[in-house]
């Protein structure tokens, strides 16, 4: 290669010249021919579209292709004869060689390829033919040929509908297409593509329904479940769904006397970790701003800032880099609290009295676009642990005193605890008593084929709920038990752990966007000094009044 690196000051001169003399990136989509060692493709993103480039043995690039099929190319690899692979949403190409033509050799429909937030950083091809593919939440796939597929046609079953993608779901898919062979499953991500807005999939779903043409089997996170419940669309659970076998206290808050009509299939909790010492008597919003206001305030800095690494001498009490962390930080064990009985304008007051204080205090009016950091840290039995500004602050800079979190892998405790011996695990304060939040909330449509009961049987089934999925917990007791003790094997840490779970007693989502805006709206306005706590609960409340009757 005539590539040379200077390693006394990491300078590649001759690679940056040519960065400079391309437009768009060289990094994306790099890799090396295997049949020209030294040579190698790359990508160019310009006005016309992604071209994809080749670097020969004398450093000379030219355009092997105009406008690459496929968006989101970032990862690539070649083979032995120099054919280039690189995935995009429309699923796996390969560009042969001296060809012109790129052809999809792996159908992403209904992938992680699809998914409107999938980020591919690497690309691997394997020697039997199948691909490994890692993305940027550093999770690995596998896509290979079935060559024991059954060669008839297959039969959709059902069909599953939910906002956005879900793991849980499609591992549960997998399970039952293997258990029923012939019969396939549907499965409707509204938002993956990315044309469609979150309204005009609601639009949709509720037009189908309504008409009695919907999905068979819906996941219902984020959305309004009891307003479906109330109207008659959903089936009751407990026909199919062994309720005994779940965790109980995780389960009895979606119980009613006519039936259980919605359940989550995962769960996740909202969490402050600390020193024992610094936790103590942090049970309210009121003490634990308290506590925030006795410490330093939170310099306006991001992870792009001078000081940020820099360890200071007396720690602030939690980080946060914008105003929309700090409210979906007291709405995660808050929110179920402001539309209990109606609109509650007691909780909207405290709510927005915790934002007014701790953001006032430091300082968040200059907070305007600093950017969020985090990092993924290595958890036990596989169970990674995301680290996100609440927990980077605390464990990584050492420069918060606690971290926050949404835990959704008891491996959470173990994690921070190889960066901080001794710390410990209490609920997050709120204005509700042991908040969790459910995730994967399944319902069954009224009126549907046995074949959704059977499906919603597998997604809380002994294989599916011992399978990790980063989209939070097993509610199934026994595979929730298992859970602990494996990603705990500190008995102190899995008691800590044990007893939180334990004391969870309310599903808390987060509220509408339309009441989120308005709380984020207020919070604003109120750090800013140009409300008063009484008007801005004021503009709350009639938001909330004016959702709470759009839902009648």
């Amino acid at each position: 290669s005539p590539w040379k690196l200077d390693l006394a000051t990491g300078a590649c001169e001759e690679l940056t010249a040519l960065a400079n003399t391309l437009q768009g990136s060289i990094i994306s989509g790099m890799a090396a021919d295997p049949s020209q060692p030294g040579a190698f493709y790359h990508l160019s993103f310009g006005g016309e579209g992604t071209q994809l480039l080749y670097t020969d043995l004398n450093g000379t690039t030219s355009v092997r292709m105009e406008s690459l099929p496929g968006t989101n190319a970032f990862a690539a690899c070649a083979d032995e004869e120099g054919n280039y692979y690189y995935t995009s949403q429309d699923g796996i190409y390969r560009l042969v060689s001296g060809g012109t033509l790129a052809e999809l050799v792996v159908d992403g429909a209904g992938t992680m390829l699809t998914g409107e937030d999938t980020v591919p950083m690497g690309l691997a091809l394997c020697p039997d033919g199948s691909f490994l593919m890692i993305t940027g939440d550093s999770r690995v796939y596998r896509y290979y040929w079935d060559a024991d597929a059954p060669a008839e046609e297959s039969t959709a079953a059902l069909t599953v509908w939910c906002l956005e993608n879900n793991d849980t779901v499609r591992a549960a898919i997998e399970v039952y297409e293997q258990q029923n062979p012939g019969l396939t499953v549907t499965y409707q991500v509204a938002m993956e593509d990315g044309a469609t807005t979150r309204e005009d999939a609601l639009s949709a779903l509720n037009t189908a329904l309504l008409a009695g043409s919907g999905p068979d089997v819906l996941i219902l996170d984020g959305l309004d479940w009891q307003a479906y419940r109330d109207k008659g669309l959903l089936a009751d659970l407990s026909e199919w769904v062994d309720l005994s076998a779940l965790q109980s206290n995780l389960v009895d808050p979606f119980r009613e006397q006519e039936g259980v009509f919605v359940l989550p299939a995962r769960f996740s909790v909202p969490v402050l970790c600390g020193a024992p010492e610094d936790l103590a008597g942090l049970d309210s919003l009121d003490a634990l701003a308290e506590y925030l206001l006795q410490l330093p305030a939170r310099p306006a800095w991001d992870y792009t800032s001078a000081g940020y690494y820099e360890q200071l001498e007396q720690p602030y009490g939690l980080g946060f880099v914008s105003v929309e962390q700090l409210l979906d930080f007291v709405l995660g064990s808050s929110a179920a609290a402001l539309t209990e009985d109606g609109v509650n304008g007691d909780a909207v007051e405290a709510v927005l009295k915790f934002v007014q204080q701790v953001g006032s205090y430091y300082g968040m009016e200059d907070y305007k676009g600093l950017l969020s950091n985090g990092v993924i840290s290595s958890g036990s039995e596989g169970q990674s642990v995301s680290y996100g500004d609440g927990s980077y602050e605390c464990f990584s800079t050492g420069n918060a005193l606690l971290a926050w979190e949404e835990m959704l892998t008891p491996s959470y405790l173990t994690a921070v605890r190889k960066d901080r011996a001794g710390v410990s695990l209490i609920q997050r304060p709120g204005l509700v008593q042991g908040a969790y939040t459910p995730r994967t909330l399944a319902a069954v449509c009224a009126g549907t084929s046995d074949e959704a009961g059977a499906f919603v049987a597998i997604l809380f089934g002994s294989e599916v709920q011992a399978s990790w999925q980063q989209d939070g917990m097993p509610v199934r007791a026994d595979a929730l038990q298992s859970s602990i003790e494996a990603n705990c094997p500190d008995p102190e840490a899995r008691q800590n752990v044990q007893a939180l779970i334990d004391a969870l007693q309310t599903p808390v989502t987060q509220p509408d966007d339309t009441v989120r805006d308005a709380l984020l709206q207020n919070a604003n306005a109120l750090i800013a000094g140009d409300v008063t706590l009484e008007q801005a609960r004021t503009g709350v409340e009639d938001a909330l009044n004016l959702y709470l009757a759009e839902q009648e």
